[in-house]
């Protein structure tokens, strides 16, 4: 059973139904982008995420009532919330991280604290609970500074982490903002590229490492989902630090853990841990380290040959590409030239790519589905501006 429409469910349900397993999608109301995947053989029908009593009773009832149902594997970050607790309750495996260990996770300050007992480089960070107290925090870590939440709060804040150049820039975004509250956290912004390590880990150890450096994202400021990435040889340091993080967690099961690194002096600095497949896992899968498949045997505790991921393999999600275009250029981001360069660079990066994010000819109904979604809003965001009504915030995003 695979909970969520996102886009590393399709790389769960396509890594599983190869493995031998029939794959159920689940699905609250409309119809879902998942069960257009030929490797799903069947449909269920659930009530929301957001009526979390009601969905944790109709999944519960369903694995009472289905002995064929053996594994329960949430995707997204609400369906791993609504899950994680149910894991002691139902007669089944969920595929998920140890409740300890989500909770780590989850919060970045406590992750960087953790990094620094281990000896993990975090750079100068902080912790900001209140909005008045933004501006110091932003001058003892230093600008240029990252400002994210604490905890996911992309939904009501509208992103993942804003880049502060500017003391100015700091206190006129904190005049917009609706301050969560779990709080941000300030990060010194280190210099260099991000590196997504993809792992499985088996009680503190690591089973299988993928580096992959990522080469563009859809934000023009480098911040959001990535696009564009190629899998490269494991950094040492990187490497020491991801195996030190598993261990201090006792992690099992797949995470991401992301990084920034400078490679033209060696320096890095860690910025959190995924405790989840990470969105774009399918390029991973591709490399040969099979993320879904070995986080549920990382779980059943099944031996497994440790693989030797493919290096140098390329990959790249236009979806996201277009998407973020489009927000970019609603949001007023962009120059026409810096608009007209993102289309080069993305049409480069299909012509570069050997692996796409969702598309596969074996399996094009999702993929297909999804640009279907983007035309269609496209066109509504169009007839708005005919009309001279205010077009809708963004686009939408496959998460």
């Amino acid at each position: 059973m695979v909970l969520g429409d996102h886009r590393q469910a399709l790389a769960v349900a396509r890594s599983l139904q190869r493995a031998g397993y029939r794959v159920i999608a689940g699905r609250a109301g409309k119809r879902t982008i998942l069960e257009r995947s030929r490797s799903v053989a069947e449909v269920w029908d659930h009530p929301p995420v957001s009526d979390p009593r009601a969905w944790d009773d109709a999944l519960q009832a369903l694995c009472a009532r289905r002995e064929d149902i053996g594994i329960v594997f949430p995707v997204g970050e609400r369906e791993i919330e609504l899950a994680a607790p149910l894991a002691v309750r139902l007669p089944v495996l969920v595929v998920v991280v140890a409740p300890a260990v989500l909770a780590v996770c989850r919060s970045k300050r406590a992750l960087l604290a953790l990094a620094a007992e281990v000896g993990v480089a975090t750079g100068p960070w902080q912790t900001v609970d209140t909005p008045s107290a933004l501006d110091q925090a932003f001058e003892r870590v230093g600008l240029p500074a990252v400002l994210k939440p604490d905890r996911y709060a992309g939904d009501t804040l509208g992103f993942k982490a804003a880049i502060i150049a500017s003391a100015e820039e700091g206190r006129r975004l904190a005049g917009k903002l609706v301050f969560p509250a779990c709080g941000f956290v300030v990060q010194h912004l280190a210099p260099g590229v991000r590196h997504n390590v993809y792992f499985v880990a088996r009680q503190g150890r690591l089973r299988g490492y993928l580096e992959v450096r990522i080469l563009r994202t859809d934000r023009h400021d480098g911040t959001g989902l990535a696009v564009e990435g190629v899998s490269v040889a494991p950094n040492p340091v990187l490497l020491t630090w991801s195996e030190a993080l598993v261990a201090r967690l006792g992690y099992s099961g797949a995470g991401c853990a992301q990084f920034i690194l400078d490679e033209s002096t060696g320096s890095a600095c860690f910025l959190e841990i995924n405790a989840r497949l990470g969105a774009n896992c399918s390029a991973a899968c591709a490399c040969g380290l099979d993320l879904p498949r070995l986080f549920v045997e990382s779980l059943l505790g099944v031996a497994t040959e440790e693989p030797r991921p493919e290096i140098g393999r390329h990959y790249a999600w236009l979806y996201g590409d277009l998407s973020g275009l489009a927000f970019s250029i609603r949001k007023g981001n962009l120059t026409w030239t810096q608009a007209v360069a993102w289309i080069v660079q993305a049409t480069h990066a299909q012509i570069q790519a050997r692996d796409h994010v969702t598309w596969t000819w074996r399996d094009p109904l999702p993929t297909l589905a999804m640009f279907a979604k983007l035309v269609r809003a496209f066109l509504r965001f169009v007839r708005r501006r005919l009309g001279g009504v205010v077009p809708p915030e963004h686009f939408p995003h496959t998460s």
